[in-house]
């Protein structure tokens, strides 16, 4: 890992903060970089800090590079490129976040809000203002905490479920989460356990044994659940839903750009579009396939007809999704585009790219120049990629691991500006998941290990091969040459006592009794 990231002429920091089990503060740094076209992500470590400042954050940082991997200051300002984390004011904050400090360092870096986190943020602005995104998702919060602490219910939801020969799908949390595939599972549990769920409330009206507290909430999550208007808005925010947490997934990848974040953008937009213009859903014309063979669809109420929720859900995306990503269609983040073929133009465009290239190149102009890479060649080298890319490779289904390699020597300069572009991070997913991780190593009973046994655990756990590729014998040498004594007892000293010959039928163990010497 520490030769990848020597070798590599740019690299970005990614980092976040949270609170261990030993109530302290803990700050997870990974880096990013790039080399012929191919991106790594490497855990670096977990650093404690006193204070959840940006002075205390930065300066974990920098020790944690120097630290862990031997990167001096000089190269830091060198190489760093970009540094990415969520919206946290205390990271991104124009006068004395995380990121400004970083840029004292190096001024050309480029600060990257987590788009994982924007995509969030952009669905919950629009929900709020969306009486059937409340209406849902109050249902499915309700209908959450109605399963959630009683085994009787949940018992007796699986025997319904087994009575009406219908799978159980147990109702999960949809508020509290942060990621939108999450939300897509609740609402295809709600979908998949619909008919259950049906005979279960029903059975709570005329069983015993239950309260008339919670006959009522039965009661009225039955009514909901019998409502046209209600069944087609979750069917209308299940395909919405799929649509964004396909964007959310290509974000949280670990090798995903911010020009196939924007890509995934794009295109959830023209889907939403179209939604909009036909007021209607792939699941929506899709309704009899869900209820139409459930007892309740006789009595099933209201026409349905959700036509000015569905026009005020798409507006108010479009809106939230141009407010939380405008900076991802100005400047340097919308030169990074380039990387994406999703952008290029089906025939050859000679002016394609020309002035994405000047724009990166005046933005990371001082950082170039430090690795040796020659600014003023990049717009020849450019027209060289671009022609050479029409002509001889087909761009659907290419990555720049696959071209850069053949193209490195002849353009090394142009190369040397996409592995910068490539470096920079387009969300901090990587930190969410490193923070799971490091709950798994240091829980309640292991409170008291230090940071650096945390970080050799997780190094462990996030780079070591898969167990059938994984070769143990150098790390058994290891081990056994690297403490301070041999690991192995060493008896070449000692005497050793003639056995008797086992050959000897006649011969008899010999006993030793208290008091006898060897």
């Amino acid at each position: 890992m520490k030769k990848r990231i020597l070798e590599s002429k740019f690299f970005s920091v990614i980092s976040d903060g949270t609170t261990d089990s030993s109530i302290t503060e803990d700050e997870i740094v990974y880096l990013r970089h790039a080399k012929d076209g191919q991106t790594y992500l490497e855990f670096v470590a977990v650093v404690g800090v006193v204070l959840a400042d940006a002075k205390s954050i930065t300066d974990a940082i920098l020790s944690c590079l120097s630290d862990h991997l031997d990167i001096s200051r000089e190269d830091i300002s060198r190489k760093m490129v970009g540094v990415g984390s969520d919206g946290a004011s205390v990271m991104l904050g124009k006068n004395n976040g995380v990121a400004t400090k970083l840029k004292a360092i190096n001024p050309e870096l480029q600060a990257v809000h987590c788009t994982a986190h924007r995509l969030e943020l952009a669905y919950k602005d629009a929900m709020k203002k969306t009486t059937i995104c409340s209406t849902v998702n109050t249902l499915l919060l309700n209908l959450y905490l109605y399963y959630k602490h009683s085994s009787k219910n949940r018992s007796a939801l699986k025997q319904a479920a087994a009575a009406v020969e219908a799978p159980v799908a147990i109702p999960t949390r949809v508020g509290g989460t942060r990621w939108l595939p999450h939300i897509e599972r609740a609402l295809k549990n709600l979908l998949k356990g619909y008919r259950a769920l049906i005979a279960h409330l029903h059975q709570i009206q005329v069983q015993p044994g239950y309260t008339t507290d919670a006959r009522a909430k039965a009661k009225g999550y039955l009514r909901q659940l019998g409502r046209r208007n209600v069944l087609m808005s979750i069917l209308f925010l299940l395909d919405v839903v799929s649509v964004l947490s396909k964007v959310s997934l290509v974000a949280q990848k670990k090798n995903s750009t911010l020009a196939e974040v924007a890509a995934a953008i794009e295109d959830a937009k023209t889907t939403l579009t179209k939604y909009r213009d036909r007021m209607s859903s792939p699941s929506m014309l899709e309704f009899d396939k869900y209820f139409g063979q459930i007892e309740i669809e006789e009595n099933l109420t209201g026409d349905g007809n959700i036509d000015g929720g569905i026009r005020t859900l798409i507006d108010d995306l479009h809106t939230s999704l141009e407010g939380r990503f405008h900076d991802m269609s100005e400047g340097v983040l919308d030169a990074m585009r380039i990387t994406s073929f999703h952008f290029w133009p089906e025939e050859n465009d000679n002016a394609f790219g020309d002035d994405a290239v000047r724009v990166l190149g005046e933005q990371f102009k001082n950082t170039l120049e430090r690795a040796d890479v020659d600014a003023m060649k990049l717009g020849v080298e450019w027209d060289l990629l671009r022609a050479r890319l029409y002509s001889k490779h087909s761009k659907k289904g290419q990555c720049w691991s696959e071209i850069i390699p053949g193209m490195k020597d002849h353009l090394p300069n142009i190369c040397a500006l996409l592995d910068l572009i490539l470096a920079i991070p387009a969300s901090s997913a990587d930190a969410e998941r490193g923070f799971s991780r490091l709950n798994l190593v240091k829980t309640n009973l292991r409170t008291a290990l230090y940071d650096d046994r945390v970080t050799d655990q997780l190094i462990i756990m996030l780079h070591s091969h898969e167990i059938n590729l994984f070769n143990p014998e150098p790390c058994i040498s290891l081990w056994q040459s690297g403490g301070v004594r041999s690991r192995r007892p060493d008896r070449s000293s000692t005497p050793h006592r003639e056995q008797p010959d086992s050959s000897s039928s006649d011969s008899e163990p010999e006993v030793m009794m208290e008091g006898d010497s060897e």
